[in-house]
């Protein structure tokens, strides 16, 4: 089986999103995006007021459950100073052609989302978070990963502008952030080995990062048909059997004829 791979990614775009409204995470920078497709996964970020969680997650591209989340004190965010709360939520096996979701809070506050379509997924799996109070490296590290599986990190570092992590593939290119801005990116790479470190750089600040990891799929093997039955039948007495014209249904050899 193919090795999980992105098919699109997006963000809602330039506003806040009302609790309990929809918008189209799949589209870059607000466009619609396209419909997903029946069989793959979904990678939800989202991006949330202080203390405000994520209660749920409705769409037509299937059932959204949580994965993981990071709440941190003193990273600016759209929302003012204070905890910053970063969820992800997640489609393992999508069930609908969609492309919008309705992600409702507590407090009914607002919400920035961004979306990763991802096909040949066997699972989703939350990889951990990291942050610190001041540098310049906003890292991440993947670990016990299966060669073959995509991970996909998401950094917030408080409206500076990071460079992406080498050789991975960064959703704003070289650097740059989503279309709402505040210094969030996305990047993703396919594991080469058991670990894998995405690290952004950018001025010395607060920051943070969070993960998740499509896996694999386990290899599947047909079984081995079982050997085929039959009666063995010598060479000495096939060779009775045509001397003497004698026949039966076993030995498959025609009688004789005087």
């Amino acid at each position: 089986m193919a090795n999980p791979s992105v098919v699109q990614a997006g963000d809602n775009g330039a506003s806040l999103v009302t609790s309990g409204s929809s918008c189209s995470p799949l589209g870059r920078g607000g466009t619609a995006g396209v419909n997903t497709t029946i069989g793959n996964s979904v990678v939800l970020f989202i991006y949330c007021s202080p203390g405000h969680p994520v209660t749920s997650v409705v769409s037509g591209i299937g059932t959204f459950s949580y994965i993981g989340s990071i709440a941190t004190l003193g990273i600016q965010n759209p929302f003012g100073t204070g905890t910053t709360d970063v969820e992800i939520w997640g489609c393992p096996s999508v069930t609908g052609a969609a492309k919008t979701v309705t992600v409702s809070t507590t407090g009914a506050n607002n919400y920035i989302a961004s979306a990763y379509e991802i096909a040949n997924a066997s699972s989703l799996s939350y990889a951990g978070s990291n942050s610190a109070s001041s540098g310049t490296n906003a890292s991440l590290v993947f670990t016990g990963l299966t060669v073959g599986s995509l991970c996909l990190g998401l950094t917030n570092n408080g409206a500076v502008v990071s460079t992406a992590p080498p050789g991975w593939t960064s959703y704003n290119g070289s650097g740059g952030q989503f279309t709402y801005g505040n210094g969030l990116d996305t990047a993703y790479i396919t594991a080469a080995s058991s670990i894998e470190t995405a690290t952004w750089t950018m001025p010395s600040q607060n920051w943070y990062t969070i993960g998740v990891v499509a896996l694999v799929a386990a290899p599947s093997f047909a079984p081995s048909q079982p050997p085929r039955s039959f009666t063995a039948v010598s060479r000495a007495a096939n060779w009775m059997k045509r001397e003497t014209g004698l026949w039966s249904p076993e030995s498959g050899l025609r009688p004789r004829l005087a």
